[in-house]
C-alpha cells in the first residue's frame, strides 16, 4: 500500500473516532498550540507534516471542533494530491463523459446548485471533487452540497472510500452486521462504504 494510503487510513481512523470531528484545514500558522496531549496528536502532526492539514491563523488547531463538508473535501483532496492545478484534474475535466438516455457518450458536467461563490468553487477544489467522483451531486438533496454543514461520519467514510478506490467493494452487500449500536441510522446504500472504512 502506498505511503499516502496508509496515512489516509490513519486519518480516517482518527476522524471516525473523534467525538465532534477533526478541525478545519484552514490556511494559517502551524503552531498547533492546543494539540499537546490530545489523543490524535500524532496523526494530526503527521498530516500537518504532509502538508494537507494545517491550523487556524491564531496558531490553534481546535481538535474537538466539527469539520464542515467543504473543509473535509479540501483536506482529502490535498491528502491524495488531487489539487486544482494538477494535470490529473485537468485531464479528468477534459475527458469526462457519460451516456445520454440513448446510450451515446456525452460530455459530463457535474453540478451542485449551492456552490456559486463558495471558496471551494473559486479555488478549484470543487471541480477536483466532482470530476474525480469523490463528491457525487445525486448524493445530496436537490444537488445542494451545503458546504458549511458539519460533515457526518458516514460521509467521511463514503468520500474516503472513493478516494482510496474502494467503490466496488463498498457497493457489495455487507456480510454480517456493522459493529455500531446506531447502525440503523446509516442509510442502506452507505453501509458498504462504512464497512470498508471499518476494515481499512
Amino acid at each position: 500500500m502506498k505511503h499516502w494510503k496508509r496515512g489516509l487510513c490513519g486519518l480516517l481512523a482518527a476522524v471516525l473516532m473523534v467525538p465532534a470531528g477533526l478541525a478545519a484545514p484552514v490556511s494559517g500558522e502551524k503552531g498547533l498550540s492546543d494539540l499537546e496531549g490530545h489523543w490524535a496528536q500524532k496523526e494530526v502532526e503527521a498530516a500537518v507534516a504532509s502538508g494537507w492539514v494545517d491550523g487556524y491563523p491564531d496558531g490553534s488547531f481546535k481538535p474537538e471542533k466539527s469539520i464542515t463538508r467543504a473543509e473535509f473535501t479540501k483536506m482529502l483532496l490535498d491528502a491524495i494530491h488531487l489539487t486544482p492545478d494538477s494535470e490529473t484534474v485537468a485531464w479528468m475535466k477534459e475527458n469526462a463523459l457519460t451516456d445520454d438516455i440513448w446510450g451515446n457518450p456525452t460530455e459530463y458536467t457535474p453540478k451542485l446548485y449551492d456552490m456559486s461563490g463558495h471558496w471551494l468553487t473559486s479555488q478549484g477544489w470543487l471541480d477536483a471533487a466532482l470530476y474525480s467522483g469523490m463528491v457525487v451531486p445525486d448524493d445530496y438533496n436537490g444537488k445542494n452540497f451545503r458546504p458549511e454543514k458539519a460533515i457526518a461520519r458516514y460521509e467521511i467514510a463514503l468520500m474516503t472510500d472513493r478516494a482510496l478506490g474502494l467503490v466496488y467493494p463498498a457497493s457489495q452487500p455487507v456480510e454480517g452486521e456493522l459493529p455500531f449500536t446506531d447502525k440503523e441510522e446509516i442509510l442502506d446504500w452507505m453501509k458498504g462504504y462504512v464497512n470498508e472504512s471499518v476494515k481499512a
